[in-house]
């Protein structure tokens, strides 16, 4: 059964959500069903003519080291930072339980800069991401109540108590201005989120995790910060966590994640026209993959970190491989280097990709491969 913790959360975002002034019905949420896309081939990776030269950059350690719950990396203003939330250490008794952490990366090691109060307690899976003026994201997540001393014993399913959050925050890191800058329609953790044009894209996550195939988890929403409202876009086919998402050439492609029902790893691609507002389904990825990270690259979408998973319902594994998206040839590329150490967090700044991984921080820069001999 779903807690009352979950009732309230949600009750508080959609509450919230309706103060703002709603826009006029929007063509995304009027347009017609989507078409049965075609059928595709499968098609292999061929080796690319390019590929990601990476270089040890800071003696970082692994991020879980510094944060209970590291959420993502993001560079701004010419600065690396690493975002996550970090349990308190103090008494029973109300307050804050957890604060969101924000360290910058150098080649020298972490420093922290700043941390605010979570008053939800340590967030799992919230997705953070560069916007606009400079400012860091810090977006949903998934947080697990205290124990209520006074419920019956045997009636608490933890399980059930992973509750999403709604809450967005922007931080300024030249200000250290942190706020509450809207809740999410739906609130959400595992969701992949990222700017395009000025405006967040939120894509799938886990909204709830004891009806998987709930319509709530299929969810996609656009986010405009000019004028503070949310569009909602057509659903997701299936309800998907620890997607890949990126925007190119007015669509919006989410790629592989995690399929929560049946739970399993997928390597589907699909591309959402913001223009006629219809799903398409692209050619798939090499392997299947979730918790990667997707950025676009003149007309190439890279798609770089996450765990990858040999064939459909196989364990994943940390990824060891990036591709990259054919936008003119609309065919998937295998990069011939392997990633170092594999990693779950990274970031990229338009000229360098930055890897957290289990002991070290990396970058990478494309390249043209060498020529064969």
């Amino acid at each position: 059964m779903k807690s009352r913790h979950f009732v309230a959360l949600s009750l508080l975002a959609t509450a919230f959500a309706c103060t703002a002034p709603e826009k006029s019905e929007t063509a995304a949420e009027t347009a017609a069903e989507p078409e049965k896309a075609p059928v595709i081939e499968t098609l292999k990776a061929p080796t690319a003519a390019a590929d990601i030269k990476w270089e040890e950059w800071a003696a970082v350690g692994a991020a879980d080291a510094e944060l209970d719950w590291p959420a993502g990396v993001a560079k701004t203003r010419g600065t690396l930072f690493l975002v996550g939330t970090r349990a308190l250490k103090r008494t029973a008794g109300p307050g804050p339980r957890a604060e969101i952490v924000f360290m910058k990366v150098t080649p020298g090691g972490l420093d922290e800069v700043a941390a605010y109060p979570s008053h939800f307690g340590e967030r799992a899976g919230a997705a953070v991401t560069a916007g606009p003026n400079g400012r860091l994201w810090f977006v949903g997540g998934m947080y697990t109540p205290p124990p209520i001393k006074l419920a019956p014993e045997g009636q608490l399913d933890y399980a059930e108590l992973s509750t999403p959050v709604g809450e967005v925050y922007a931080w300024d890191p030249a200000t250290k201005e942190f706020q509450l800058e809207t809740f999410l329609p739906v609130p959400r953790g595992d969701a992949a989120a990222f700017f395009a044009d000025g405006e967040l894209y939120v894509v799938g996550g886990r909204y709830d995790q004891a009806e998987p195939a709930d319509d709530n988890n299929r969810q996609v929403h656009r986010y405009n910060p000019r004028d503070g409202l949310w569009t909602k876009l057509h659903n997701l086919r299936v309800p998907l966590a620890r997607v890949a998402a990126a925007a190119a050439r007015g669509g919006l492609y989410v790629i592989g994640g995690t399929q929560l029902k049946p739970a399993h790893v997928t390597n589907a691609v699909r591309r959402y026209d913001l223009v006629v507002y219809k799903w398409q389904t692209l050619p798939q990825l090499p392997h299947p993959r979730a918790g990667a990270t997707a950025f676009v690259v003149g007309d190439y979408i890279y798609l770089v970190g996450g765990c990858e998973a040999e064939a459909l319902g196989s364990p994943p594994r940390m990824a060891l491989k990036s591709y990259r998206y054919d936008l003119n040839k609309k065919i998937w590329e295998e990069l011939p280097s392997p990633l170092p150490e594999g990693c779950s967090l990274v970031a990229f700044d338009g000229s360098y990709f930055y890897l957290v991984a289990a002991h070290k921080t990396y970058r990478g820069r494309i390249v043209r491969a060498e020529a064969e001999s």
